[in-house]
């Protein structure tokens, strides 16, 4: 189990072995490191995207992960007086999605949006692409938002996933806030 940084405005190496040398996306370090590490994503961290995002956990339901947002300048490793809620993870544009995919035992304090102006088919959920036969993301202290203000059906927060082969999908919130841009938009099961 190792301790993984993420914070957007690093300007080091790119390992993820501490603040100065942090991965810059969420998507990189999961990528790079393995199950049961501890993903720590800095308070001012601020990701963006102008096409679809699949986050994938390398966790798994005997070596889960953990994406916890923290304060950069606490601790090191962090502890909980570390803890924030604002990090941002988002993802523009037209028919651009944000997707979470693979095994993770819990997300922390993370904003996560999709869409802004008149952006369609934006959707923000879980993703069963793949094999695994099973999925599960904690969502803690989270805002999950649809920022596109066109109203469309096609807005949407999904509790299932895109259509794929997952047998076992669970997406637990937690003192988490679903937000929408307009009435149109909606949280729907998609399997």
């Amino acid at each position: 189990m190792a301790n993984v940084y993420v914070r957007s405005g690093a300007t080091g190496a790119g390992t993820g072995a501490d603040w100065a040398n942090a991965y810059t996306t969420l998507a990189a370090a999961f990528s790079a490191k393995a199950a049961g590490d501890n993903f720590w994503i800095s308070e001012d961290h601020a990701e963006t995207q102008a096409s679809e995002m699949i986050l994938t956990s390398p966790g798994t339901p005997s070596n889960r992960c953990r994406v916890i947002c923290v304060n950069h300048a606490g601790s090191v490793p962090p502890v909980s007086a570390d803890l924030r809620t604002t990090a941002a993870i988002s993802v523009t544009g037209f028919a651009n999605s944000l997707f979470f995919d693979g095994y993770v035992s819990i997300c922390r304090g993370i904003h996560f949006t999709v869409g802004g102006g008149g952006d369609n088919n934006c959707n923000l959920g879980l993703y069963d692409g793949n094999s695994t036969t099973q999925m599960h993301w904690v969502m803690d202290s989270c805002l999950l938002e649809i920022a596109s203000t066109r109203s469309s059906s096609n807005a949407l927060i999904q509790l299932g996933g895109n259509g794929g082969s997952v047998h076992e999908m669970h997406w637990t919130w937690i003192r988490t806030t679903v937000k929408f841009a307009q009435v149109g938009q909606m949280i729907e099961e998609s399997i």
